[in-house]
């Protein structure tokens, strides 16, 4: 466990990284309003913005002076700043300036580019993980789970078979005495794979088994779970020639 929260710790770190890249010193880069005094006739221009957050108060620009604020804009880009503006001999007037439009949107096609190396980071930093990922827990992170079946029935009976899962129908088998049959899979990440399978031999009645059950057999037989099938029930071989033995299913 150590070496999977150093590895995570690292991605973290990487992606701290890569963001910064992406945005530049800020991880949340601000966005400058100016206001600049244009008017005909050298007039002071008298206005006062407001957003939903924020009142910026009543300023007054002699001509030619500029009035700047910045801000961060809201994730959900909604972020709306509205100004009242008035001069001598005029009427109030109102407008509304988002975020980037207006004297902003020269930030449309900066924000275009921003997106598309976020995206490319974001793929680079999923590739990393997965690399990550497989140095900690092996060289094939998505590991194939093998399963067996070996007919190990007294009296030398053929076996037959039919097993599935809610994805997969392996069909009718028929093994022969110490004959076996394998299949291979991946287990979904969820860990709710299981395949069950019914069992009959001559003179017998049809019994069923779940086969192999993820919460049950991950950590037991890992990659490999070998079963011999005898008339008592199925039992699950290990290396050391031990076996654990279980009783078939209950109707």
């Amino acid at each position: 466990m150590s070496l999977f929260a150093k590895n995570v710790f690292l991605l973290f770190v990487l992606m701290l990284v890569s963001v910064s890249n992406v945005f530049g010193s800020g991880l949340f880069p601000e966005t400058h309003v100016t206001i600049t005094n244009n008017l005909t006739g050298h007039l002071d221009l008298a206005f006062h913005c407001k957003s939903g957050d924020n009142d910026l108060g009543t300023q007054v620009l002699r001509y030619n002076e500029t009035f700047l604020w910045k801000f961060r804009p809201n994730l959900l880009k909604t972020t709306l700043f509205f100004c009242a503006f008035k001069w001598k001999n005029s009427q109030q007037t109102g407008m509304k300036q988002y975020a980037k439009s207006g004297v902003v949107g020269k930030f449309s096609k900066l924000d275009q580019i921003t997106m598309y190396l976020f995206a490319n980071n974001v793929f680079f930093l999923f590739v990393l993980m997965l690399a990550s990922m497989s140095n900690v827990f092996g060289s094939d992170f998505f590991a194939q789970t093998h399963v067996t079946i070996t007919n190990n029935l007294t009296g030398h009976l053929d076996l037959t078979f039919h097993c599935k899962s809610g994805d997969d129908d392996l069909g009718a088998q028929v093994l022969r005495y110490n004959e076996t049959f394998m299949w291979k899979f991946r287990p979904n990440l969820l860990k709710t794979t299981l395949f069950f399978c019914s069992f009959e031999w001559k003179n017998s009645p049809k019994v069923w088994f779940d086969i192999y059950k993820t919460n049950r057999d991950e950590a037991v037989c890992e990659e490999w779970c070998c079963w011999k099938i005898q008339q008592t029930g199925p039992c699950m071989t290990f290396l050391d020639n031990h076996h654990d033995c279980y009783k078939w299913n209950k109707h």
